[in-house]
């Protein structure tokens, strides 16, 4: 995969990148992929913008005192903060580096802490989701034995699992195989171990992408039928769904669908480009290569668009941003009426 990894910054041992412009424009390609660069460049800066300001809202929205007992508000924070560490460690990063003299500084320890925390925080994010994909098939499926199945207790010592599992399987391959490093730095450490590159690219696309997405689509095929049965059992029953915590529920099964569409549209493009390069069944081409900036900017977009998602699907979480929004206002104008 060279055709990817030059044109791009790895963070870890694990080629997953996101696009490094630092290089491109001092090199002379042809016009169509230099245009692509620019549109993406400022893309990455859009979409860096949007992540900070819109898994900010959520944080705030999800942790405020009606919602904090919430087990669903609990997860989507989780996964705020960690869409939030991938955007900072990922994308501000490189655009740090692209834009300002910030990459001289960084030390082989910070280094490693910045890879560990953005590849946990990428396996998080990925897991996250399956959980609450889990969470909402039982409370769909299992309806009467969900409060016993699903406490908050259960929910928080599988987000404390899932981080330890992943904190520890990525900062056991950073502070063992960096060792292998000769005096002066130089080696790539993947160069002494035979086939380790292709091993750790598919033991990353499998956590990452392939087993959630895989659980992702049967859990959500599972809710959409138990929701078609219970549609059905009401309107045989001649009853309607106007049970407030129903309606809330739905809510959240809604925007739980909406973001595992997100997540296979943006995250499906480059895996499958992967699969296909890893078994040589494209050729490297100037085409090719757009496809690869194309895909790594998908898929890094994925982190910042989670938030937009909630806010166009679920109803209560957008009432939510409505009326801290109108607490701001509130709040400001009476801070400018003390001061006149």
């Amino acid at each position: 995969m060279d055709n990817k990894t030059s044109f791009t910054t790895e963070y870890s041992i694990y080629n997953v990148s996101v696009i490094d412009y630092t290089d491109y424009f001092n090199t002379t390609t042809k016009s169509v992929r230099r245009w692509v660069h620019v549109f993406l460049e400022w893309g990455l800066l859009v979409g860096v913008v949007m992540a900070l300001f819109g898994n900010t809202i959520v944080i705030i929205v999800m942790t405020s005192k009606k919602n904090r007992n919430s087990a669903a508000a609990m997860f989507f924070t989780a996964l705020s903060v960690s869409d939030l560490f991938i955007i900072i460690f990922g994308s501000f990063d490189t655009m740090l580096k692209h834009f300002t003299d910030y990459g001289r500084f960084g030390n082989r320890y910070f280094i490693i802490f910045k890879n560990v925390t953005w590849l946990t925080s990428v396996y998080t994010s990925s897991w996250l989701i399956v959980f609450i994909a889990l969470e909402r098939t039982i409370s769909v499926t299992f309806p009467y034995k969900y409060s016993t199945i699903c406490t908050m207790r259960k929910k928080i010592s599988a987000v404390i699992i899932i981080v330890t599992v992943f904190l520890t399987m990525n900062m056991s391959f950073h502070l063992v195989f960096w060792t292998i490093h000769t005096e002066d730095g130089d080696e790539d450490w993947r160069d002494n171990i035979p086939n380790i590159s292709r091993m750790v690219e598919w033991l990353d696309a499998v956590l990452v992408f392939f087993v959630p997405a895989f659980l992702l689509i049967t859990g959500s095929s599972c809710i959409i039928r138990g929701l078609t049965k219970s549609a059905s059992k009401l309107r045989a029953n001649g009853s309607n769904n106007s049970n407030g915590k129903k309606t809330r529920n739905n809510s959240i099964i809604w925007i739980l669908l909406a973001s595992v569409i997100v997540f296979l549209l943006t995250m499906s493009p480059f895996y499958v480009l992967f699969v296909l390069d890893d078994q040589g069944l494209v050729s490297e081409s100037e085409i090719i290569d757009i496809l690869w900036d194309i895909f790594i900017f998908l898929k890094d977009m994925n982190a910042a668009l989670n938030c937009y998602v909630y806010f166009l699907t679920g109803s209560k979480f957008r009432n939510d941003v409505k009326c801290l929004f109108c607490k701001l206002c509130k709040s400001q104008t009476n801070v400018q009426s003390n001061r006149s």
